[in-house]
C-alpha cells in the first residue's frame, strides 16, 4: 500500500509501525529536534523550526501620565500579543472553518500573552522609558504571523516572540532640565535595545507520548494529532523549570512526566551557551 494512503487510512497502525522501528516518518530519531533558523531583517523576525515558520514584529507606542494610570488601574498590561494564522496552513479550508481559525488565534495569542506577563512582567509588561520621569512608558505590541505550521507551533511562537523582543530597538531618549523642569527628548536617529535579563529567557521543549512509553521530541503536526498526549516543558537559561503543560486529554504516568522533564532540561542545557551568545550579541541571523 502507498505510504501516504496507509498513513491517512490507518494512522494509529502507521504510527505504531514507525515507533516500533525507533525512527519517525521524517527520518528523525526520537530525541532529534529540528534545527531552528532565525533571521531579522527590515524590523521583522523570521523563525523556522523545520517547515513551521513564524514571522514576528513589534509596534511601540509611548504612554504618559494619565494614559498610563488608566491602563494600570484597569489592570491592562503594557504589552499585547496577537497571533494570526495563515489561511489553509492547517489543511484545507473545508476542515478548518473561520470560527475554528479564530478560536486558535485567540488561544495562541492568550498563551503567549500569559507566559510573557507571568515570567517577564517586571521586564516586558511595564517598560519604563526614564527613571527620572517615572510616568513615561513604552507600550509593546507583538504581532505574530504563522506562515506555515508543521507542528510544535506553541514553541515556535514563544521563541519567535522572545527573539523579536530581545532584538527590537526603540528610539533613544535623553532627560534634560529646562527652566527647572525635567523634559524628555526623543532622539529618533539613535536606537537602543530594550534591557532584558538573559537569564530569564525561556526555552520551550515539547514532547509527544505514545502508550505512555514512547516519547518523541519536537513533534510534527501528524505526531501531535495522533499521540496520546503532548507535554510542553518551559525552562529558563538558569536551568529552572518554569512550567509543564499537558496539551492532551489522556492521563499521563508520573514516570513518563519525569522522563519528559529530564529530556527537556538536557536539551535546554545543550543549547544554553549558544543562546547566551546569540542574545548577548543581538545576532540578526543564526541557526541552532
Amino acid at each position: 500500500m502507498n505510504q501516504a494512503i496507509y498513513r491517512e487510512l490507518l494512522p494509529q497502525e502507521y504510527i505504531e509501525r514507525f515507533t516500533k522501528q525507533s525512527i519517525r516518518e521524517d527520518g528523525r530519531q526520537f530525541e532529534q529536534i529540528r534545527s531552528i533558523k532565525y533571521l531579522r531583517k527590515n524590523e521583522v523576525s523570521l523563525l523556522s523550526m523545520g517547515q513551521t515558520l513564524v514571522m514576528a514584529s513589534t509596534e511601540i507606542k509611548q504612554y504618559e501620565d494619565k494614559q498610563v494610570n488608566q491602563l494600570v488601574t484597569s489592570q491592562k498590561y503594557l504589552i499585547e500579543a496577537e497571533a494570526k494564522l495563515n489561511s489553509g496552513q492547517h489543511g484545507s479550508s473545508d476542515v478548518f472553518s473561520p470560527i475554528d481559525i479564530m478560536k486558535q488565534e485567540s488561544y495562541y495569542s492568550q498563551y503567549i500573552q500569559n507566559i510573557i506577563n507571568k515570567n517577564y512582567q517586571a521586564i516586558y509588561a511595564i517598560c519604563q522609558i526614564s527613571k527620572e520621569i517615572p510616568n513615561l512608558y513604552w507600550e509593546i505590541k507583538l504581532n505574530l504571523r504563522v506562515v506555515n505550521n508543521d507542528g510544535n507551533l506553541l514553541d515556535a511562537l514563544l521563541l519567535a516572540a522572545q527573539f523579536e523582543l530581545f532584538n527590537c530597538q526603540v528610539n533613544q531618549t535623553v532627560v534634560k532640565t529646562i527652566d527647572g523642569a525635567l523634559q524628555l527628548e526623543i532622539i529618533e536617529d539613535k536606537k537602543k535595545h530594550l534591557e532584558f535579563n538573559i537569564e530569564d529567557f525561556l526555552y520551550p521543549v515539547q514532547c509527544s507520548l505514545f502508550q505512555n512509553e514512547v516519547i518523541i521530541v519536537d513533534p510534527s503536526n501528524f505526531e501531535q494529532e495522533y499521540s496520546e498526549a503532548n507535554i510542553q516543558v518551559i525552562s529558563s537559561l538558569n536551568n529552572k523549570t518554569q512550567s509543564i503543560n499537558k496539551l492532551g486529554a489522556r492521563d499521563i504516568k508520573f514516570e513518563a512526566l519525569e522522563v519528559v522533564s529530564a529530556k527537556a532540561s538536557q536539551i535546554t542545557q545543550q543549547r544554553r551557551q549558544n543562546l547566551y551568545e546569540l542574545l548577548t550579541n543581538h545576532k540578526q541571523e543564526f541557526t541552532l
